[in-house]
């Protein structure tokens, strides 16, 4: 009866195991069928919840992905497919459903330009939306013409950063944090001390909120052919009330059914029978074969990606940055010596000073063998600027979140957690005074909040150190820059924190130029090895979906959280920001 038992397991685990391989086998082959383009295809693009920098290779994508975003396209990929289509002679247009796209606006602002790049080949981008938030709005105004369901649900209301305050709920929980810094801006801890934020928080938050808010204003104003003003005073008013008052301002050109806009389109297209109109979503025709055979080139220039927050030691996750994977990474890209440049591409607030630290450090010993240059995305701040510091050349966009030089250091005191709510004792033995030291049930006594507050210091001197070096400045400059602030991109590109204006593009092209390369192939690094996100949709896809379901608890759950993963010294930007 034993050996059935488990002739039995055995065999059903096998099968299990067959089944598995079968559907992953299914999955692999249904996503490399490749997509017939007829001469006269309209593209369908949908951007969906989030847009990372990197396409995640997803074999799952066929079953998961049933409502057509290209979430699995990253943005370097989409960009250069959009390229492609410009000069396809079988792609007509393109069709753009913006209604839930949350990604960042430096990201947003990367397709705007690539957008007015293809309608300038005389082929037309069109939008139609059910709803209409401020990133889709944004995305949206770059087309020829914007066309919305009569109902349509738009919102135009300006834009906030909020902060959430826990020390209210830390109070009640008998928890008290304490905390050492380095930089009167560095507030990622006043969430944890304090009710409110401070003057000098206030005054950053306000700076970068109303930048980024008044080049949203002037690029739609531009595409829309509105006056700045008067567009501001829209949103100020609330004066987008409905659809049709939409229209009226010209925020949109027309109301419409979807099967109107389908023939609209189809005759646009040339088709004979406009109605029966299907598109191609953007993300099928990136898989489908080009016509043209490139030239090879053996010379190539690599994109190493850091998105996510910096940790230390190894991870298999996409949206996380380590030190041995960044280490390993550009170790094999300094000594490939067909990789003639490398674009360091930054998305990130940052993370712990050590793992920033040993990442910088790489990217010295890159720079001395071949040209970096760094480009940075929605956010590039703290450790993330820490480890982009040192390349030859800096790109940013106007909308970029950068700076944030500083440090902390947070350490929670739950003695009266322990004591009171949960009635626990935390006793030790030791052999000195200091020797538990790094207890939760207790405060720290002078030596070790002296202690403490010295390395928080010594490490932002190295931050300061290392930007000064990598950015040709003294110290003092770099130390009115720093103290934790954070800067936007403009204020950046002014001050000397970057040096360029623009996106991915942009640094691909000055690294080619470093380099005297005129043919090249690109090629993307840390190497992506299997993981369960691999299978089931990255965490940047995930956790954008997580947060529309959640709203607005999404932000403290996932918060307090990563407070309590997150070990030794942080050099982080002072919040999370959320577009609203």
């Amino acid at each position: 009866m034993v050996l059935a038992t488990l002739t039995g397991l055995a065999l059903t685990f096998l099968l299990l195991i067959l089944v598995f391989a079968g559907i992953v086998a299914s999955a692999i082959s249904s996503g490399k069928k490749s997509t017939e383009i007829g001469e006269q295809t309209v593209l369908e693009f949908r951007p969906g919840l989030s847009i990372a920098d990197r396409s995640i290779e997803n074999p799952f994508a066929a079953f998961t992905d049933e409502a057509g975003f290209t979430s699995s396209l990253g943005l370097y990929d989409i960009l250069k497919t959009i390229d492609r289509a410009k000069t396809d002679s079988r792609i007509k247009g393109i069709v753009l459903r913006p209604e839930f796209s949350g990604s960042g606006f430096a990201t947003i602002a990367e397709l705007r330009s690539k957008i007015a790049s293809f309608r300038k080949s005389g082929k037309f981008v069109y939008c139609y939306a059910d709803v209409m938030t401020e990133q889709a709005f944004y995305l949206a105004s770059a087309c020829d013409s914007i066309f919305i369901h009569p109902s349509c649900e738009w919102m135009f209301d300006g834009l906030s950063a909020n902060i959430v305050m826990y020390k209210g709920l830390l109070d009640k929980a008998g928890v008290e944090m304490e905390v050492f810094r380095a930089g009167k801006y560095k507030s990622a801890v006043e969430p944890f001390i304090q009710k409110q934020i401070s003057a000098e928080n206030r005054e950053q938050t306000s700076l970068l909120v109303q930048t980024v808010f008044g080049q949203y204003i002037r690029d739609i104003a531009i595409s829309r052919k509105i006056d700045s003003g008067t567009l501001a005073g829209y949103a100020h008013t609330l004066a987008i009330t409905d659809a049709a008052t939409a229209c009226s301002l010209r925020l949109a050109d027309r109301r419409m059914q979807y099967d109107q806009f389908v023939e609209l389109v189809g005759k646009k297209a040339g088709l004979k029978e406009p109605a029966k109109m299907k598109t191609v979503a953007l993300a099928d025709y990136a898989g489908s074969p080009t016509k043209e055979d490139k030239e090879y080139s053996k010379d190539k220039i690599a994109i190493v990606y850091a998105s996510g927050e910096i940790g230390y030691g190894k991870s298999q996750e996409p949206d996380q940055i380590t030190n041995e994977n960044m280490a390993a990474a550009l170790r094999k890209v300094r000594e490939d010596k067909n990789i003639k440049a490398v674009v360091l591409r930054v998305n990130s607030p940052g993370g712990g000073s050590l793992a920033s630290d040993i990442i910088a450090r790489e990217i010295e010993l890159t720079r001395k063998v071949k040209p970096v240059i760094a480009s940075f995305g929605n956010v590039a701040a703290s450790g993330g600027y820490y480890i982009a510091c040192l390349a030859d050349t800096i790109v940013c966009l106007p909308q970029t979140i950068t700076g944030s030089i500083g440090v902390f250091g947070l350490f929670p005191n739950t003695g009266k957690l322990f004591r009171e709510h949960m009635a626990l004792n935390y006793e030790s033995v030791g052999t000195g005074p200091n020797s538990d030291f790094g207890r939760p049930d207790g405060p720290m006594n002078a030596n070790q909040r002296q202690y403490i507050q010295g390395m928080v210091n010594r490490i932002y001197g190295d931050f300061i150190s290392i930007v000064a070096r990598g950015r040709n400045m003294d110290t003092a400059r770099v130390n009115a820059l720093g103290q934790g602030r954070v800067w936007p991109g403009s204020e950046a590109l002014h001050n000397g924190l970057a040096d360029v204006n623009g996106g991915m593009e942009t640094a691909l092209q000055l690294a080619a130029d470093r380099a005297k390369l005129k043919n090249y192939r690109v090629v993307e690094y840390p190497e992506v090895k299997f993981s369960l996100s691999a299978l089931f949709g990255s965490m940047t896809d995930t956790e954008a979906r997580m947060k529309a379901m959640l709203g607005d608890d999404y932000g403290f759950i996932m918060e307090m959280r990563k407070m309590t993963q997150r070990s030794g010294y942080q050099a982080m930007m002072p919040f999370e920001l959320e577009w609203r």
